[in-house]
């Protein structure tokens, strides 16, 4: 099954989710909590994304990350890796330790985010672990509500700017994160959606059971206009399979492909790649 393809823009909010590995726990203890934020506060540090709110629960993590210009595929893979590795050593495990890759919704709005802070604040008090959520330690909670407060978590939040002119009383009366329309993975509306589609230059018409009035140009006769301006002609895709130098050639022609709306599973039927390898092309 193909994945569903990310919105990744510069100066933009993303709420992430990464889960343990079969819903299995990620923390055993308070230790281990310290420590994946230890690992998160280092990279940022590095990096040019700011974390806006957070919440690590047992078997799941919410981080609400304001991406400026670096990449946050890059950063996550960075924290989960490195957790993982401080996981097995710790509890003599061997493999995964997260399950697959983390989700990544796209804020379409500013206007989403009290209620998606409010929501990961939350997530404590709907599990049963707390009262109110200022009694749960590992969330952000505190840093909106109390400054003063004397918790061991390092502060690595930083408060949206707009933010700070914002009433507090907002938060708790806020409407529920859920109630929000979620669209594959943005949280907006159908139509920022589908603007947001058409920003990114990439098809997805099939959500909300839509086509796309304009006939596409089919793809090998794509595939033989790209390829007419190289030394190479469709048929190499199957003789050359194993050239390295032609390789390089299919992967700019996959980006190319993609980039004009051509689904992974039509790229990998035309030039005979599997949808996994087809992937690997588009990273």
């Amino acid at each position: 099954m193909n994945r569903t393809a990310r919105f990744d823009f510069p100066d933009s909010y993303f709420h992430i989710i990464s889960r343990g590995q079969r819903k299995n726990p990620l923390f055993f203890s308070d230790d281990d909590m310290l420590v994946y934020l230890g690992i998160l506060g280092k990279l940022l540090g590095e990096l040019k994304i700011d974390l806006n709110a957070f919440c690590l629960m047992r078997n799941h993590v919410h981080l609400l990350l304001h991406r400026k210009t670096d990449s946050l595929q890059k950063m996550m893979r960075s924290v989960n890796t490195s957790y993982a590795i401080y996981f097995n050593a710790k509890y003599m495990t061997v493999g995964h330790v997260f399950q697959g890759r983390y989700k990544s919704f796209y804020v379409a709005k500013e206007d989403y985010l009290i209620s998606l802070i409010h929501y990961i604040h939350m997530n404590p008090v709907k599990a049963h672990l707390c009262g109110a959520p200022e009694a749960y330690l590992f969330s952000s909670h505190r840093h909106y509500f109390d400054s003063h407060n004397n918790s061991k978590v390092k502060i690595i939040v930083k408060i949206p700017g707009f933010l700070k002119t914002t009433s507090m009383g907002d938060f708790s009366v806020s409407p529920d994160f859920e109630e929000i329309p979620k669209c594959m993975n943005i949280i907006g509306d159908k139509m920022e959606y589908l603007n947001l589609a058409k920003r990114s230059r990439k098809t997805i018409f099939k959500s909300f059971d839509m086509r796309s009035g304009d006939k596409k140009v089919p793809i090998k006769e794509m595939i033989g206009k790209y390829l007419s301006k190289t030394n190479y002609v469709y048929e190499d895709i199957f003789r050359l399979k194993w050239n390295h130098q032609f390789t390089a050639t299919l992967k700019r022609l996959v980006r190319f492909l993609y980039k004009r709306g051509y689904s992974k599973s039509d790229i990998s039927r035309a030039v005979g790649r599997s949808p996994s390898r087809i992937t690997t092309y588009l990273e």
